[in-house]
């Protein structure tokens, strides 16, 4: 049985809409020469517009107009994603390239793809959950940021904080000093304990690193499953 899908409907309607308010937008077009001279007729006697003429008197045909302008717009707007929207998603040009630039670059914040497209945050966030939908890419928020990667990807967390160059540099030092102290860290990054602290904290929330408490000091070094995943990304770096 032959159904119509819920955008598909909703142009169809809005298409009607258009329709009806054409016909009445000429209607009104029409009728204005009798309004001017009612209005003619008030000014030659000397008698005002009272509140309800203002209300009974039919909108301007250039209003009218201006509506079916903005009813075209919202039925293009709809077309357009409705075709982007299509059986084969990758068939449409900006989201084939959001899907290659995810893949080549095993993750990336949302962030980052705004700045490398020039398109407006809601356009690219449709595109990217067109993707989601489809099970083309995954979304998952890390350090406090959306990230897109390839489906099942591993080491997310580790490639999120790679992407930041403080944390990305704290990160590689923990791995050349670990276990290491927030002090010996803050003098090999050349930043402040606080600041330290502070990724140090964002870090053992996503899991990247372990601390451990020894007397008055907290060492800090790489989960081990991330140890291991640093390794893999440093072989695949090499020449």
């Amino acid at each position: 049985m032959f159904t119509l899908s819920t955008r598909t409907l909703l142009i169809l309607i809005v298409g009607i809409a258009l329709v009806l308010n054409s016909f009445a937008a000429a209607g009104i077009a029409s009728a204005e020469p009798t309004a001017e001279r009612d209005t003619h007729a008030h000014h030659s006697t000397g008698a005002l517009d009272s509140p309800a003429d203002s209300f009974d008197r039919p909108f301007s045909s250039g209003a009218s107009l201006s509506l079916a302008n903005s009813t075209v717009t919202s039925i293009v707007f709809l077309a357009d994603h409705s075709r982007s929207d299509g059986p084969d998603p990758l068939e449409h040009d900006l989201r084939k390239e959001l899907h290659d630039d995810i893949h080549q670059t095993s993750g990336i914040y949302v962030s980052d793809l705004r700045e490398t497209y020039d398109i407006h945050r809601s356009t690219l966030r449709y595109h990217l959950d067109v993707l989601e939908r489809r099970g083309l890419v995954s979304s998952d928020t890390i350090f406090g940021q959306l990230w897109y990667a390839p489906v099942g990807s591993d080491g997310n967390e580790l490639r999120a904080a790679l992407t930041n160059d403080t944390i990305g540099e704290i990160v590689d030092s923990i791995a050349l000093l670990e276990p290491v102290s927030v002090t010996e860290l803050a003098s090999e990054v050349e930043r402040s304990p606080s600041t330290v602290s502070y990724h140090l904290e964002r870090l053992e929330y996503e899991g990247v690193i372990e601390q451990e408490r020894r007397s008055t000091t907290v060492l800090s070094q790489l989960a081990s499953d991330v140890r291991t995943e640093l390794e893999s990304l440093e072989d695949s770096a090499d020449p």
